[in-house]
């Protein structure tokens, strides 16, 4: 979805804001409501696990970039993750275990990497990985589940982050809070929502982000 579908929602109530600040501001809103609910969130395609090699690239939306770690699964196993401070203390030999059944991952986002442990060797089956994604900073358009599902909050987000800046003209402190709360009850139903996976009655351990 293109972002200026979502500025007509906006720039009625924020007269002689300028577009460029609204625009950022939307981007910097939509990353924190992914971020908050993980609902921008897929699988990959089928990573084959190769003899001896610990670390994988990830892959990912253009426009997207990786923010948590959701779920790492080679067959029906759940990989556990860990920090590398506490694979230290589960694995003490890391660097040099080798098994066809790795259990544990760490994932250093800031190298588009996702390594497992201990490091495979004889491993027959491939590896999924379900990640959520924020938008970057060079992004031009946003995923289309956040227009179709959760328009009213994000734009509400927006005006509440432009209508508390004094000084303009576009300030209104009153209507400031109203939409920010409208933003926080957005989130708040959403991440209930992503945590239950939708299915009700199926409420899972929010996942984490890891880095060394």
């Amino acid at each position: 979805m293109k972002i200026d579908d979502f500025l007509p929602y906006i720039m009625v109530e924020v007269p002689g804001c300028p577009y460029p600040l609204a625009t950022q501001t939307l981007m910097n809103v939509a990353s924190d409501f992914c971020q908050q609910t993980l609902v921008w969130n897929d699988y990959s395609d089928p990573i084959t696990l190769i003899d001896g090699q610990r670390d994988y690239d990830l892959d990912y939306p253009i426009g997207a970039k990786p923010f948590a770690t959701m779920a790492v699964m080679i067959g029906s196993r759940k990989l556990r993750p860990v920090t590398m401070t506490e694979l230290q203390l589960v694995l003490p030999n890391w660097p040099a275990a080798t098994s066809s059944d790795p259990a544990y991952y760490n994932s250093a986002f800031d190298r588009d990497l996702l390594s497992v442990f201990p490091t495979p060797l004889g491993a027959v089956q491939p590896m999924i990985v379900r990640l959520s994604y924020s938008p970057n900073r060079k992004a031009t358009t946003l995923p289309d589940l956040l227009g179709d599902e959760f328009l009213t909050a994000i734009t509400s987000g927006v005006k509440a982050r432009l209508m508390a800046m004094q000084g303009t003209p576009w300030f209104n402190a009153q209507m400031s809070v109203y939409y920010k709360t409208i933003y926080d009850e957005g989130v708040f139903t959403a991440r209930t929502a992503e945590m239950h996976e939708r299915v009700p009655g199926n409420v899972l351990v929010p996942p984490r982000a890891f880095g060394f």
